[in-house]
């Protein structure tokens, strides 16, 4: 080093990483031209840090915004806008901020009436629900879900060879979530699937097959998964079963 005296220069200048002061002597000013010019450096690499960050946060703000319009095409059951938005996945990945490549998608509605119990703000077990859902399909799928006042809807793409997987993994969401009701009380919890699809041109279709197949908890009773098929094979009432064409007659009197 270049001298006791300048201890605190060098151990400055090791922390900043000026290899030059180890390699011959300097004297104080060249010092602090060096730091100073380091210093610049630093600054100059955290505005570009600032910038990144900002950057990433827009990018975030712009993605957020477009799943929430994909979502609203989804929900709304806007149909005109799906035939062009939801036609292929090519079209959809480029829309939105989604990455379907696998060739199955299925849908998956969870409700439960813990508004109804709580009156708190229930965004803690909101988010435990989304921490159970990311873990309960980690590794067996491309996930994206929303939530509302509805419930929790689950968007599910998944190859061929985990259909059984996910099929386990929607009742394990099932099991977790009733779990909470050692936390929350006795609340209820239903979770509605709909058929698998093979195209998310059929997204729209799935999303009103899992909402049917949760008002399976109407014909059922209790805290239960439905799959559609379950509510699809039910006989169809008719108004003749309920009230005979005499008695109509005699209403319409």
């Amino acid at each position: 080093m270049s001298g006791y005296r300048h201890f605190e220069y060098a151990r400055s200048a090791i922390q900043l990483n000026v290899i030059d002061y180890l390699l011959k002597p300097i004297d104080e000013k060249q010092l602090n031209e060096t730091l100073e010019k380091v210093c610049n450096q630093l600054n100059q690499r955290r505005e570009e840090q600032e910038k990144h960050k900002k950057l990433e946060e827009y990018e975030a703000a712009q993605d957020q915004s477009r799943l929430e319009d994909f979502w609203k095409i989804i929900t709304q059951r806007d149909q005109e806008r799906g035939k062009q938005l939801l036609i292929s996945e090519e079209v959809c990945n480029r829309s939105f901020p989604t990455e379907f490549n696998h060739p199955n998608y299925q849908m998956v509605y969870v409700d439960t009436n813990i508004d109804g119990m709580l009156t708190l703000d229930n965004s803690l077990f909101s988010e435990k629900v989304c921490n159970y859902i990311n873990g309960c399909f980690k590794n067996l799928a491309h996930v994206i879900y929303y939530s509302d006042y509805r419930g929790h809807v689950i968007l599910l793409n998944f190859k061929e060879d985990k259909k059984a997987e996910i099929k386990n993994a929607v009742l394990a969401l099932f099991y977790q979530i009733r779990d909470l009701n050692e936390v929350y009380g006795n609340f209820r919890i239903n979770i509605g699937s709909s058929r698998i699809k093979s195209s998310c041109s059929k997204l729209i279709e799935a999303f009103e097959e899992a909402i049917v197949a949760e008002w399976g908890r109407l014909v059922f009773f209790g805290s239960m998964v439905t799959d559609y098929d379950q509510i699809a094979g039910l006989p169809r009432f008719d108004r003749a079963m309920v009230v005979s064409g005499q008695e109509e007659k005699g209403v319409q009197r």
